[in-house]
């Protein structure tokens, strides 16, 4: 699922008009010492090996097309200087080119599969500089304390409800940089303690927007004093 979310290479046809995006919300309810994170470290301990030996053996690649990208913006810079000096409009086919060069220009960045803590704002920023696709992957529920306002007074969800349903977002804000993601996909995995699911039920605007009801939820049964030390180990 991760996979195919962060490329949107897949989508469930219900019908000719009906189409759904592959990614899913979950969120695993757990007491405490039922080795919530212990299960999350090993989930996302092959994402985060295949992450680092991609972008190890990408790295070079990666600084050439930052260096690429600035050589681009240095000449531009440069093209407008000189022609504001001169006055002339002998530079305009030049700096065409230059800026139809910058403007194509696809930067080869790091790989990011997921991220753990995040905020509404930076995801979008996240989901815009990584091919409209991320995941949240964590073993506490803190992204709910966040959407519930802890930090801040206002808190946008809108992010979460369109990403979910593969939507495109555009946000333009004063004094920041327009964000524009299309075909949004998000992916979430939390594992969490049963009272931050009572604080989330509780909330009534997230209820009657629908963003609990985006959430698969599972209670497994707990496994304190039953836990068999001897067992097999989990193939290669």
């Amino acid at each position: 699922v991760v996979s195919a979310c962060m490329r949107n290479l897949y989508k469930v046809e219900g019908s000719p008009e009906w189409h759904e995006p592959t990614n899913i919300y979950s969120v695993i309810i757990a007491d405490p010492s039922e080795r919530k994170s212990a299960n999350i470290v090993l989930v996302k301990k092959p994402i985060d090996e295949f992450v680092k030996e991609y972008n190890a053996a990408h790295k070079v690649e990666f600084e050439m097309s930052k260096a690429t990208k600035q050589r681009l913006e240095n000449k531009k810079n440069s093209l407008l200087s000189t022609s504001k000096k001169k006055g002339a409009d002998d530079f305009n086919d030049e700096l065409r080119g230059v800026v139809e060069q910058l403007v194509n220009f696809e930067e080869k960045k790091p790989l990011k599969v997921y991220v753990d803590d995040t905020t509404p704002e930076k995801l979008v920023e996240t989901l815009a500089g990584n091919n409209n696709a991320i995941s949240i992957i964590s073993s506490e529920g803190g992204i709910f304390d966040v959407l519930s306002g802890a930090y801040s007074s206002k808190v946008n969800i809108d992010v979460f409800l369109k990403a979910y349903s593969g939507e495109n977002i555009s946000v333009d804000r004063i004094m920041r940089t327009s964000l524009s993601v299309e075909d949004a996909c998000l992916t979430i995995l939390l594992s969490v303690q049963p009272v931050v699911i009572g604080d989330l039920m509780k909330n009534k605007r997230f209820r009657h927007r629908g963003l609990t009801a985006r959430f698969l939820y599972t209670h497994p049964r707990t496994l304190v004093g039953e836990r068999k030390l001897n067992t097999r180990p989990i193939a290669p």
